[in-house]
């Protein structure tokens, strides 16, 4: 298996103290994105199983925009879970712990999750747009049904790819010693990575410029509306209210779309900078960039629930649920190794006594 990246460990050229200080440097810099990482998937992890139970509890919300909320947020759980969290392990160690077989599993997962997550976000604006712009065809073009066929078809298609991209000939598996996980690559390491830029092209930025326009167009639709409620006289408060509801929808996956470029965009143009270029970033910057977009999977989540009000009050009953759940289970662990403390410490003195 093949290691690449910034190598730090490189120092035949200068002195036993200035080895030993780029060594501290490079533990430390392993120590802190170890930690980073590790709190950055145990939040990922519990907001999005959070996510999932409100989506699934949440009867007034739209049908359509759910099973694309629903089907974004397995993206971002599935990152977390089988991308995140074995970068922990193998940053500790710095290097690869896990085997071959998990390895070719893990490079699947870094294309399937990060391209689903993009084309997941897109499918949602989509349907905003969809239901804006076109009111009255809106039920006729989007449906439950095709929603949920959409969603599939999209799945299938990401996985199919990340396939097509672990065995396409003339590319190899190997590990990342930068960014700690296994990805895809042309046999050939100076060889510019034609195939990983379209891939990016094709499924990240063509994906984000389109939702841009999406917004653009959103906007101008607003604006139209805004102006045919002023000259109104009749109904006016409620064509108001559902002004406001759709500009507040629209800002909502403004902003989602907006953190999801911030989180994405470094790591972005470091992999297409070294897939031009084979050359890569410093390090460090590379774990920025990394812990970043680990961050942005659970960034949505949050978003809805600061921006809608039916999905906090789900998510408040859920909380409410769950933590009188987790306390219950405090307090009978701690019975339990009170009275086990309390068995062991009996045997203690009749071992004694004896």
């Amino acid at each position: 298996m093949v290691l690449e990246g910034e190598n730090w460990t490189n120092t035949s050229n200068i002195g036993h103290d200035q080895h030993d200080q780029v060594d501290m440097t490079y533990q430390t810099l392993l120590i802190c994105k170890a930690v980073a990482v590790s709190f950055t998937a145990i939040l990922g992890i519990v907001i999005n199983i959070t996510c999932l139970i409100v989506l699934r509890r949440m009867r007034e919300m739209n049908p359509v925009t759910r099973v694309f909320m629903t089907s974004m947020t397995v993206a971002d759980l599935g990152t977390v879970v089988f991308i995140a969290s074995p970068v922990i392990p193998s940053t500790i160690l710095d290097r690869w712990p896990f085997g071959d077989a998990f390895c070719t599993l893990c490079s699947m997962f870094n294309v399937n999750f990060f391209f689903a997550s993009f084309m997941c976000l897109l499918n949602v604006n989509l349907e905003r747009f969809l239901a804006v712009s076109y009111p009255f065809a809106y039920p006729l073009l989007v449906t439950v049904n095709r929603a949920r066929m959409t969603a599939v078809a999209l799945w299938f298609c990401s996985i199919a790819f990340s396939v097509f991209c672990s065995y396409m000939p003339g590319r190899e598996i190997y590990f990342s010693k930068t960014m700690h996980t296994c990805l895809t690559g042309p046999l050939n390491h100076d060889e510019t990575d034609i195939f990983g830029t379209a891939a990016f092209l094709l499924f990240v930025i063509i994906p984000f410029v389109t939702t841009l326009c999406l917004f653009l167009r959103l906007y101008l639709v607003a604006r139209y509306h805004a102006r045919q409620i002023a000259a109104q006289q009749t109904g006016h408060n409620t064509e108001s209210r559902k002004a406001k509801a759709e500009r507040k929808t629209f800002m909502t996956f403004f902003i989602m779309t907006m953190v999801l470029s911030i989180g994405y965009t470094p790591l972005v143009a470091s992999t297409v900078y070294e897939n031009i270029t084979r050359i890569s970033f410093p390090a460090y910057l590379v774990y920025l960039a990394e812990i970043m977009g680990f961050a942005n999977c659970f960034m949505n989540a949050i978003i809805y629930y600061f921006r809608n009000s039916k999905f906090r009050r789900e998510a408040r009953k859920v909380l409410g649920v769950l933590i009188p759940l987790l306390n219950a289970g405090n307090e009978i662990e701690s019975l339990t190794v009170g009275s086990s403390g309390g068995s062991t410490a009996s045997s203690t003195q009749t071992v004694r006594h004896r």
